[in-house]
């Protein structure tokens, strides 16, 4: 997720905002993400809880099979968490400008509260995640495999999607188009080769989508910083 550094960086550049606020406020973004994340899930575990209960039990994630011994997953979470957590406690008491920068943090995480517009956060943050509902949902209706699948197909194939794009890989690369094909094939009988064309061509979408624009922007970045330091260097020399 280098981009969150990156778009803290040129708000910075742009609007001289300082970079640990901008990056607390995307840390306050991905906290609503998350919760959006979290209740799309749950409807969609609700809606389509047989399939998906049975999939990923085929897979191996799930309960342990009798007579078997595994450490589950959650003991792994809290222990990185408490490796965190120590880490940070200890630079805190060796570095000031973490101090500062966990102060940005805190102020951009408020910002949520403090905002003047929260009806307006709250809207697009859920537009977002429906946009990105229908964006799935369309790109079935493409293919005539899956065009008759209907909506809980979409929040299986979310949910399946979601676990995915949460494993270590870059922007889910190998995992997305390992998990989603095999759901396709496992609960919905879609053909192997239908559904890999299926995943590869959502997610490419995705990707070459955000490619462009991410390059038009900072094509605009640049145009707009490098505008307002001639001026500055105009008006200074006037001066």
């Amino acid at each position: 997720r280098g981009g969150e550094i990156s778009r803290s960086y040129n708000l910075y550049k742009l609007e001289r905002t300082p970079i640990e606020t901008s990056f607390g406020t995307v840390v306050a973004e991905r906290i609503v993400d998350l919760i959006c994340m979290c209740l799309l899930l749950g409807v969609a575990f609700l809606v389509e809880w047989d399939n998906l209960i049975a999939f990923f039990q085929e897979l191996g994630i799930g309960a342990p099979s009798s007579g078997s011994f595994s450490i589950p997953i959650w003991f792994w979470v809290l222990m990185a968490l408490g490796v965190v957590s120590l880490l940070v406690l200890y630079g805190l008491r060796k570095n000031e400008k973490l101090l500062r920068i966990l102060g940005g943090f805190k102020k951009g995480l408020l910002a949520i509260i403090s905002m003047e517009k929260k009806g307006a956060f709250i809207f697009y943050s859920i537009a977002i995640w429906i946009l990105y509902f229908l964006m799935t949902y369309s790109v079935m209706l493409a293919f005539a495999q899956t065009a008759n699948l209907g909506l809980g197909s979409v929040l299986s194939l979310f949910a399946i999607g979601s676990v995915a794009m949460a494993l270590p890989m870059p922007g889910g690369l190998g995992s997305y188009h390992t998990l989603m094909p095999l759901g396709l094939v496992m609960i919905y009988h879609v053909p192997k080769t239908d559904a890999t064309a299926f995943v590869f061509v959502f997610h490419a979408w995705q990707t070459i989508v955000m490619i462009v624009c991410g390059l038009i922007s900072l094509m605009c970045t640049s145009i707009i910083v490098r505008r307002r330091s001639a001026e500055s260097l105009s008006i200074e020399s006037k001066v």
